[in-house]
């Protein structure tokens, strides 16, 4: 859908459909464009905004980027609003580019509006993206304690029943949400905010900057805590062996924010866990495991643990490892080395924050190594292994758009810059009029790195990502080092993503290079389009 003119004002909005695409652009200094669009109560949404992904030549030569807002039926009262630059507000808190509202619910049924003007309004903008789109989210629960207010759940006495799902929760500056859960079970439990992510509420002076911290049996023992896992909102999986009540408490962590919150727990059970089998200290003794697989051991600093799994070239491994940090009760922390399949080169693992998540790209297929220590006791640990996503491997010379690979059925493919001055392109189809991104896995985001739990990949690749048309002639662009990055909020894990909308159906192509021309073994990335 385009804009029509005179849509700077509620009373001229634009008028768009849910999933729909929306285009404009905010070219002139001062513009804004209103859109209108009818939501429901009791509906989950997301509103994913492409902007600085879709033009970041434009955007990035004048350092702005667009502010998001949206509005209640009266066209004037602000449910929402990502302040990048802090006019009205503290301001947000990251890297600059788009800015998206990941998960929200409107009050009442109605004609809500969105609005999109430059953020610093005395400088110019470009074009712009974006969808609203529904949210299916299954057993959403509400905080018995009413909107605003305080004092009914603030303490481990008046703790508030919470079960598997996604509970929507508000918090007033200054106050403590107290929640109960109960494991009948071994269990990992996972715990993750959405706060931060989706701005300012209501026109409030801050962002409310959420901290999350979890509470033993004796609602006074702290097992963890966090504050910074997505952006600004925390996350916490924990590995809890003994069954029965705990506790979790929301906080904030700085700033004097209100605002409301979506709180998901999930709770796994840990059947199925295998065993690790004596003796495997060696890559000759190494103890298989496949992807999906869990095992749970015990080991010291004299006597490491090795295990193998067999991956393909193009794989993007997650290890999950549960020690002292996010296991209650055991004994010491350990370390995780990967190794090629020659058994001894070292495969770098990144990032093994908060989390304990190990992800790494595969350049080679063949047999890995994961080889467990202890820091300093004996302890038990628990690994996870996953295939976080497959993709079809680059094969060379594919450094020209006449001998471009493919990208596979999923819309994926990868590899390496090996040497110096070396590019890759990859082939795609796209439709008219369809807007397409593509995102690229490679080194940890310089501007917000906002999923840092799960970036890098071990990768040293800076990467700069044109997609061409049929012709060769460049349609979007997304580089790595510019001032005005190409991130986002709601898919917040790519290093770098360009899009584009089709002027017409066909044949496109991505080129992948180092922004600096420099080549390695560990200048390794994944791309998706979607």
């Amino acid at each position: 859908m385009l804009e029509t003119g005179g849509n700077d004002s509620a009373a001229g909005a634009s008028p768009i459909s849910i999933g729909r695409p929306a285009n404009g652009s905010l070219d002139g200094t001062g513009d804004v464009d209103f859109w209108s669009v009818a939501l429901g109560a009791g509906q989950s949404y997301e509103l994913e905004l492409l902007a600085t992904r879709l033009d970041q030549v434009r955007w990035d030569a004048v350092v702005n980027a667009p502010r998001l807002t949206l509005f209640d039926t009266d066209g004037t009262t602000k449910l929402l609003e990502h302040d990048l630059g802090g006019f009205t507000s503290a301001g947000w808190g990251w890297g600059r580019h788009d800015l998206d509202f990941p998960l929200f619910r409107v009050p009442a049924s109605g004609t809500y509006f969105v609005s999109l003007r430059q953020d610093d309004g005395t400088k110019q903008g470009g074009d712009y993206v974006f969808t609203l789109r529904t949210r299916s989210l299954s057993g959403i629960q509400a905080e018995l304690e009413p909107v605003a207010s305080a004092g009914a759940n603030d303490t481990v006495l008046t703790a508030e029943t919470l079960a598997p799902g996604v509970l929507h929760g508000f918090h007033v500056d200054g106050e403590l949400d107290v929640f109960a859960f109960t494991l009948a079970a071994p269990s990992i439990v996972r715990f993750e905010l959405t706060a931060y992510r989706n701005g300012v509420w209501r026109g409030d002076d801050a962002y409310f900057d959420p901290r999350v911290r979890l509470f033993d049996q004796d609602g006074v023992t702290e097992l963890a805590s966090n504050d910074e896992a997505f952006f600004s909102d925390p996350a916490l999986h924990m590995r809890i062996t003994t069954p029965g009540t705990y506790y979790l408490q929301i906080e904030e962590a700085g700033g004097t924010g209100d605002g409301e919150y979506y709180l998901a727990y999930a709770r796994e059970s840990l059947a199925g866990t295998l065993s690790e089998s004596e003796d495997n200290d060696t890559t000759g003794t190494a103890e298989p495991l496949a992807y999906g697989q869990r095992i749970e051991g015990a080991v010291d600093a004299a006597d490491p643990d090795v295990f193998v799994f067999q991956g393909t070239a193009g794989d993007l491994v997650r290890v999950q490892t549960f020690d002292a940090a996010n296991w209650a009760g055991v004994a010491d922390t350990i370390d995780l080395e990967v190794l090629a399949p020659d058994g001894v080169t070292s495969v770098a693992a990144e990032p093994n924050r908060a989390l304990r998540v190990h992800s790494f790209l595969l350049t080679q297929t063949g047999a890995y190594f994961l080889v467990v220590g202890a820091d300093l006791a004996s302890t038990a640990y628990a690994l996870h292994l996953e295939r976080f996503l497959g993709s079809a491997f680059e094969s060379e010379n594919n450094d020209s758009l006449a001998n471009a690979d493919a990208l596979d059925v999923s819309g994926r493919g990868s590899g390496v810059l090996a040497v110096n001055n070396d590019d890759d392109f990859f082939a795609f189809s796209a439709s008219a009029g369809v807007p397409v991104t593509v995102r690229v896995h490679a080194k940890a985001a310089v501007h917000s790195d906002g999923f840092r739990e799960f970036s890098g990949h071990g990768s040293e690749l800076q990467p700069f990502v044109r997609i061409r048309n049929a012709a060769g002639g460049a349609v979007s662009t997304a580089h790595y080092g510019r001032f005005i990055g190409t991130e986002g909020v709601l898919d917040g894990l790519p290093t770098c993503s360009a899009s584009f909308v089709p002027s017409a159906s066909g044949t496109y192509y991505v080129q992948v290079e180092s922004i600096v021309n420099l080549g390695s073994a560990r200048s390794c990335y994944v791309i998706e389009k979607r």
